[in-house]
């Protein structure tokens, strides 16, 4: 194969996956539309609500609780 025939090549592959990518993006971007930010945000909020407040211990945190040496209270 000399340059010249290298060089098609060389261009061919480029458009070829310039081809590819661009199928990608558009992939990507029926994807993206599929995404409503709001109704991500209400979801996340919502899902908030069910973590413990900060000046409240979870479960987990009151069954481990101790005494003044370390030792589990129970």
């Amino acid at each position: 194969m000399n340059i010249i025939e290298k060089e098609i090549k060389k261009r061919e592959d480029l458009i070829a996956k310039r081809a590819e990518n661009l199928e990608k993006i558009e992939k990507l971007k029926k994807e993206c539309e599929e995404i409503k930010v709001d109704e991500l945000q209400k979801d996340i909020d919502e899902l908030k609500t069910y973590l413990p407040k900060p000046d409240q211990p979870d479960e987990q945190e009151q069954e481990q609780a101790v005494d003044g040496t370390g030792q589990p209270i129970y």
